[in-house]
């Protein structure tokens, strides 16, 4: 009959199983928050490179003050842009309003997200007020 001596030196199978399964575990748990944390930080990257972009039309209307509102190939083509701006998700960019008091730049991808939080935190406020409410009501009632 064969005896084993135990090996000190090395790790047994099921030791190394369960570490790649814990590393499994965390691997799965971390990409969606790393996921999540990328598309926040591209998006606030978009938003600050359509700002950039609003800013030199009020610039352009000083030049130009009966011309419609411009392309972005005006404003960098007329150096009030020093470059084309790009979205870091792919989007595109176009005039949202085209109102020269208040110029919108939207973008492909980020535009329409942006609308959908602000609608997502503002039900939030609501439900947290009309909770505020009835538990007022209740002290009152108690009272």
């Amino acid at each position: 009959m064969k005896t084993y001596k135990n090996n000190p030196k090395g790790f047994t199978l099921i030791e190394l199983l369960v570490v790649i399964a814990m590393l499994g575990v965390l691997a799965s748990t971390a990409t969606p928050i790393y996921i999540k944390a990328l598309r926040k930080a591209q998006s606030v990257q978009c938003l600050s490179s359509r700002r950039s972009v609003e800013g030199p039309v009020a610039f352009f209307y000083n030049d130009h003050p009966d011309a419609p509102m411009p392309t972005i190939l005006q404003l960098v083509s007329g150096e009030y842009l020093s470059g084309w701006p790009h979205c870091s998700a792919g989007g595109e960019y176009v005039w949202i309003s085209e109102d020269i008091l208040n110029p919108k730049l939207g973008c492909s991808i980020h535009y329409w997200e942006e609308e959908e939080e602000e609608k997502e935190e503002e039900k939030e406020k609501d439900k947290k007020k009309k909770e505020k409410k009835k538990k007022e009501k209740t002290k009152k009632k108690k009272k």
